[in-house]
């Protein structure tokens, strides 16, 4: 069965409406398709620190892990692509909730999801209602 993402050549943000405050984002990239001799090239930014993504293909999987300081403006996650971009997951939380959030949801998710993921690359090491979900703008 094929996973969700998006995959997309054009930037785009994906915007946190949340009060002010500190959080932790957690962006998963990569796809359950094939995708043969495809390359995709691009860059996530967070409150102005930048990472950038390269791989070949589908089954391959990056998490990259983000600080943040939220104020009046929604809290953005970028993609910029060289070539086009790839994301199945972003999530984000206050800083308050890191640890319980961690062991809850991004523990389980990493031990169970990184079992059935090729090892192309290795994984980098809330409120009571969890992690906030993202809303994509712009097309």
């Amino acid at each position: 069965m094929p996973g969700v993402y998006e995959l997309a050549a054009r930037p785009a943000p994906f915007l946190f409406r949340v009060p002010p405050g500190e959080y932790e984002v957690y962006v998963v990239c990569g796809t359950s398709e094939r995708y043969e001799n495809e390359f995709f090239d691009f860059t996530v930014s967070v409150a102005g620190r930048e990472e950038r993504v390269r791989t070949e293909g589908g089954y391959r999987f990056r998490t990259l892990r983000f600080t943040a300081k939220a104020g009046r403006e929604p809290l953005a996650v970028g993609f910029t692509p060289r070539s086009r971009w790839f994301v199945c997951a972003v999530m984000a939380w206050t800083r308050a909730d890191a640890d319980r959030v961690r062991k809850e949801i991004i523990a389980p998710f990493e031990e169970g999801s990184t079992r059935t993921w090729p090892r192309t690359a290795p994984a980098t090491s809330s409120s009571r209602s969890g992690p906030k979900a993202w809303a994509r703008t712009g097309s």
